[in-house]
This record gives C-alpha cells, sequence and structure tokens, in this order.
C-alpha cells in the first residue's frame, strides 16, 4: 500500500511539480548562440524575394524533373 500511494503522489504532484520549475528556469534561454527563432520555413516564405512564391516553387518542379530525366539516362 506504501507503494501505491508513493508513485500516485509522486505521479501528481512532484512530476508536474518539477516540470514547472525546469520550464521556469529555462525560460528565455536558448541552446544554441544566434539561433534563429523562426523556422527556416517561415524565412523562405517570408523571403525579400521579388520572384513569388508559384514562380519559385514551378523552378523547383522543372529542376526536379531535369533530374529525374538525367537518372533514366544514366540506368540506360
Amino acid at each position: 500500500m506504501g507503494g501505491m500511494l508513493f508513485g500516485t503522489v509522486f505521479g501528481v504532484i512532484v512530476v508536474p511539480g518539477l516540470y514547472y520549475i525546469f520550464a521556469k528556469i529555462s525560460n528565455g534561454r536558448t541552446l544554441i548562440k544566434d539561433e534563429e527563432m523562426n523556422p527556416l520555413s517561415e524565412d523562405f516564405m517570408e523571403s525579400q524575394n521579388k520572384v513569388p512564391f508559384l514562380q519559385r516553387v514551378q523552378k523547383l518542379g522543372a529542376s526536379l524533373k531535369l533530374s529525374k530525366r538525367k537518372n533514366r539516362k544514366n540506368e540506360k
């Protein structure tokens, strides 16, 4: 019975308490110096490039098709 009580108290009070304490300690700190807060995909979407997004995607698709053709030729 003692183990069940200890496990319940530990799981309900201690674990969330430790989570809260460590979250407060790490708040505002970064693991990597000069780390960007925006993900790379958001930076890509928000770039100041004058080429519209659709044109960039089409260009990427065309280059993928070209690389597939080259791979097919190399396989033969």
